[in-house]
C-alpha cells in the first residue's frame, strides 16, 4: 500500500541469489550489499493509494530518531490552493520538531471545486467526493507501522482550509486525534450541524478580525462566525463559560498594525480546554510567520507555532484507537 519515493533500507537475500542467479554470480554472504546508514533529520516524500487515488505526504523526522522511538505526530494541513511544501515553509514546524522531538506529516490535498473555485483543497464537509478523512486514517496507520509513534499524542493543525480540516478530524476522528489547532480556519454551518465527537477535544484557534478570506464575523456576515465555532467547542467540552480568563496581550511590536486578545476556557470536562487568540486587525495570516502583505497584517506579538506546540503537547489522548481496530 505504501510507496515511498525515498527508500530507507536496501535488503539483499543470498538464498534468492542461489536460486535465480547462481550461474552468473557468486552468492557468498561477504558480497551482500550493506544497508546504508540513515542520517537524520530526514524528509520523506511518501504516497499512499487510498480510494483509488495516489495520496502524497511529506514526513519530517528530526535528528535523534531511531527504530525504537515512539514520538508524537503533528499532522499539518495547508490551505486551499496551497501545498504541503508551502505549509512546511510558512509554519516553520520542523524547527520545533527538532527542538522537542516529534514527527511532522504534511499531507497534500487534491484538486477539487469549492464555491466555484477549483484548487487543491481539503474536503472538510464541502461535498467534493474526496475521502480526506479516510486518507488521514490510513496515513497514521502507515506511519505507525513504518516509523512508530506515540498514539496518545497524534495532533492535527492547519491553516485556513487546513484549519477547517483539523476541525473535521476533531469531529470525525476524536478516537485518534488528541487535540487540534486552527489558524485562520473555521467550520461551516453544515459541519457544525453534523459534528458529533466521541469525547471532548482540546481546541486552540487563532483568527484575525480583518481576515477577508475566512471572515471573523462569518461569510457575508452570516453565521457561523469564528466566535460561534469557539462557542461550539466550549459547549462540547462542557467548559464552565463563567470562568473564562480574558486578557489583552502586550503590544510588543507596534509596527505590525495588530494586537492580540486572549480567551482561555480551562474548566472543561476530561482535563480539556479551549483557547482562542483574536488578532485585532489581523489578516489571513499565521502569527509570528513572515508577513504576506496581500493577506493583511501578520501579528508579531505572539508566535502561533510555538504556542500551538505548547498547547498540543499538554494533551494526551485518553484511549486512542489502535491501527486496524
Amino acid at each position: 500500500m505504501l510507496k515511498k519515493t525515498i527508500s530507507l533500507f536496501k535488503t539483499s537475500f543470498p538464498f534468492w541469489c542461489v536460486v535465480v542467479l547462481a550461474t552468473a554470480f557468486s552468492c557468498n554472504n561477504s558480497e551482500v550489499t550493506p544497508e546504508p546508514e540513515v542520517i537524520y533529520p530526514l524528509l520523506l516524500n511518501s504516497s499512499i493509494t487510498h480510494d483509488n487515488e495516489d495520496r502524497a505526504y511529506l514526513l519530517y523526522i528530526p535528528e535523534g530518531y531511531n527504530e525504537s522511538s515512539e514520538w508524537p505526530l503533528v499532522i499539518n494541513f495547508h490551505g486551499r490552493g496551497s501545498s504541503n511544501q508551502v505549509q512546511m515553509s510558512y509554519s516553520q514546524f520542523n524547527t520545533l520538531a527538532d527542538e522537542h522531538k516529534f514527527m511532522v506529516a504534511y499531507p497534500q490535498g487534491l484538486v477539487g471545486t469549492v464555491g466555484g473555485v477549483t484548487a487543491t483543497h481539503w474536503n472538510s464537509n464541502f461535498r467534493t467526493g474526496i475521502d480526506d478523512t479516510g486518507f488521514v486514517n490510513v496515513m497514521i496507520d502507515e506511519i505507525y507501522a513504518n516509523q512508530g509513534l506515540d498514539l496518545t499524542k497524534v495532533y492535527a493543525i492547519g491553516m485556513s482550509n487546513g484549519g477547517f480540516m483539523a476541525y473535521t478530524l476533531a469531529c470525525d476522528m476524536s478516537d485518534r486525534i488528541a487535540a487540534i489547532a486552527s489558524v485562520t480556519g473555521g467550520m461551516s454551518a453544515n459541519s457544525l450541524d453534523i459534528c458529533s465527537p466521541l469525547r471532548p477535544v482540546p481546541i486552540i484557534e487563532f483568527h484575525g478580525t480583518a481576515d477577508e478570506v475566512v471572515p471573523y464575523w462569518g461569510l457575508d456576515g452570516l453565521p457561523p462566525t469564528v466566535p460561534d465555532v469557539v462557542d461550539f467547542w466550549v459547549s462540547n467540552n462542557q467548559c464552565n463559560a463563567s470562568e473564562v480568563i480574558e486578557e489583552e496581550l502586550p503590544d510588543t511590536n507596534i509596527d505590525d498594525n495588530s494586537t492580540v486578545s486572549l480567551q482561555q476556557y480551562n474548566s472543561c470536562n476530561q482535563a480539556t480546554n479551549v483557547v482562542f487568540y483574536t488578532i485585532n486587525n489581523g489578516g489571513h495570516t499565521w502569527p509570528g510567520a513572515f508577513p504576506v502583505a496581500s493577506l493583511g497584517s501578520t501579528n508579531q506579538d505572539i508566535n502561533a507555532s510555538g504556542l500551538i506546540w505548547e498547547f498540543l503537547n499538554s494533551h494526551n489522548h485518553p484511549n486512542p484507537k489502535m491501527p486496524g481496530s
